[in-house]
C-alpha cells in the first residue's frame, strides 16, 4: 500500500511536470493526443483494482505504466470465444 502511495505520488509530479497542454491542436496533433492519453491512462492507474488489455495494440508508454503499477493486469485476449472465462477469472480475484 505504501508502495502504490509512493508511485502514485510520483506520477502526479512526474506527469504534472512533463506534459503541457495547448488547448489546440497545433502542427503535431498525434504528438497532443499522446500527451492526452499518457494524462488519461496515469489517472486512470490511480483510481482502479487491476488493467485489463482490451485491444490488441497499445503504446509502450501506457504499457510502461501499467506495469510500474504493479496492478493486476490481463493481457489481451484475442480467442474471442474464450475470453469471457478470462474475464470472468480475473474480475474474480480482485
Amino acid at each position: 500500500e505504501e508502495e502504490r502511495a509512493r508511485q502514485i505520488k510520483d506520477f502526479r509530479i512526474t506527469y504534472g511536470q512533463k506534459y503541457q497542454f495547448s488547448g489546440k491542436y497545433g502542427t503535431n496533433l498525434m504528438e497532443e493526443v499522446a500527451r492526452y492519453g499518457m494524462v488519461g491512462g496515469t489517472i486512470a492507474l490511480q483510481h482502479c483494482d487491476g488493467v485489463v488489455q482490451a485491444s490488441e495494440h497499445i503504446s509502450d508508454e501506457i504499457m510502461a505504466l501499467v506495469k510500474e503499477s504493479g496492478l493486476p493486469f490481463l493481457p489481451y485476449q484475442a480467442d474471442i470465444a474464450g475470453s469471457a472465462e478470462a474475464y470472468k477469472t480475473f474480475y474474480e480475484s480482485l
